[in-house]
């Protein structure tokens, strides 16, 4: 009796999944068209790094969640552009103001 229910069960579930499939395959997708969105010129802002402020400190190359900048000394610095998601963190810690993005 037990496995007759949860066939029943089983089936009643598969039929009802399957038609809320059916339903929405014919529907227009929610979805939207990102290349048609204009966006702020604020989206990607290009890095700039003043090794005249620089004081080496290496606090923003800890706190780069993306590992995208390497502090060797005083003033001197690498910097990979793909690696970085723009998070502005490394421009936040910097207390000497020597990391700035510009749009």
């Amino acid at each position: 009796m037990i496995r007759k229910f949860l066939k029943t069960t089983l089936f009643v579930d598969i039929l009802s999944a399957l038609a809320i499939g059916v339903k929405y395959c014919f529907k227009k997708p929610v979805t939207k068209n990102l290349d048609s969105i204009k966006r702020s010129p604020k989206f990607r802002r290009v890095f700039t790094f003043d090794s005249e402020k620089c004081v080496g400190c290496r606090i923003c190359s800890e706190v780069c969640p993306c590992r995208a900048i390497q502090i060797i000394g005083p003033g001197n610095h690498r910097y990979a552009p793909r690696k970085c998601c723009y998070c502005g963190l490394c421009r936040s810690v910097c207390k000497s103001g020597a990391i700035k993005f510009k749009p």
